[in-house]
């Protein structure tokens, strides 16, 4: 029991003595690290100096490894430049009621926090306020801390030592990339849509005139012709020639491409305007050609459906497909194929 007691008496002596050690007032750093920047400076016979002053300041940034750096900043056309000016350790003394003694590599200087934001120093006869930079972020924080680290010497002249902060540089121009992106993007967006539209309204005009022309054609278009024209379509459908392929699309089996091209060859004779006028209506696909030579040649849906190994639900949609994109309106498949006939 009594090694107990005497353990546990030596436990919290050296809790105390721990906690004696953590709380001397002297060595406390009351808050001081972060970046604080100079705002005014009074000289001995009382000159005073506002900040920043000709585009210029000091930054101070003290650190909680006791190690301060400080440097001027200077804006210019080009950014925010910084020039090393000097670098060591500190120390705080507490004098109690704000006041401190502030060691600076091995030099005593009165120092006075006048709130957590605000400190006064006194240096060679001078009097330096400091306020603490709230808005330099510890990106900034840290590359003035490094670019001083790296560089400062005591025995360079530090006005030749100039270096272009890029943190917030970097930051502004990775902005503006995108917001460049995002107007070519919008630009580029806008353009291919007055392109696109500009195309759309042209072929529109374009099959309007053909629409008009057919038309207009077959207004002015002879009897004699017109009774020539379907006397020559009747003895092609009385033809071996259109019984033997009447035979081979009932059969379902697929023509070769060749063997399309023959039979728009023996139809050409047939209906001699009917392709000018059809390629002169929009685009079409190799597909979208031959249902509309099919229907040209009478054949129903269904025997489209097969000779084209297609669905019959496809070819419909072929169908309605092309009347829009000939008349920019709605239509259904058995309007186009009445289309077809009349050309």
């Amino acid at each position: 029991m009594k090694h107990v007691t005497t353990f546990l008496l030596l436990g919290m002596l050296l809790c105390a003595c721990a906690g004696c050690r953590n709380k001397a007032p002297e060595k406390q750093l009351h808050g001081l690290p972060g970046a604080w920047t100079l705002v005014r400076q009074i000289s001995p016979i009382g000159t005073q100096t506002d900040f920043p002053h000709d585009g210029m300041t000091y930054c101070r940034i003290f650190c909680s490894d006791s190690t301060f750096y400080e440097c001027q900043l200077r804006s210019t056309l080009t950014g925010t430049v910084i020039i090393p000016t000097d670098k060591g350790g500190f120390e705080f003394i507490n004098k109690g009621k704000h006041d401190f003694i502030y060691m600076e590599n091995g030099r005593r200087y009165p120092l006075k926090m006048v709130n957590d934001t605000t400190m006064v120093m006194q240096r060679y006869g001078r009097q330096y306020t400091y306020i603490r930079n709230h808005g330099m972020s510890p990106a900034r924080i840290r590359e003035i801390r490094n670019t001083i680290n790296d560089n400062y010497d005591a025995n360079v002249n530090t006005e030749v030592m100039r270096f272009v902060l890029s943190t917030t540089e970097r930051e502004l121009k990775a902005t503006n990339s995108r917001l460049v992106y995002i107007l070519s993007g919008l630009a580029a967006g806008m353009l291919l849509i007055l392109t696109y539209a500009y195309r759309l309204r042209r072929r529109k005009q374009q099959t309007e005139r053909q629409l008009a022309q057919i038309k207009e054609e077959q207004a002015t278009r002879p009897q004699l012709m017109a009774e020539a024209a379907r006397q020559t379509e009747e003895e092609f459908f009385r033809s071996d020639y259109f019984d033997e392929l009447h035979r081979r699309i009932l059969s379902g089996k697929a023509l070769r491409a060749e063997e399309w091209d023959e039979v728009e060859r023996n139809v050409r004779p047939v209906y001699q305007d009917f392709f000018r006028r059809l390629s002169g209506l929009c685009k079409m696909s190799d597909t979208e050609r031959r249902v509309c030579l099919l229907i040209k040649l009478r054949f129903s849906p269904t025997e489209t459906a097969n000779i084209l190994c297609k669905d019959i639900s496809t070819v419909s949609s072929i169908r309605a497909r092309l009347y829009k994109k000939v008349f920019h309106r709605s239509g259904g498949a058995k309007e186009w194929d009445s289309f077809i006939h009349s050309l």
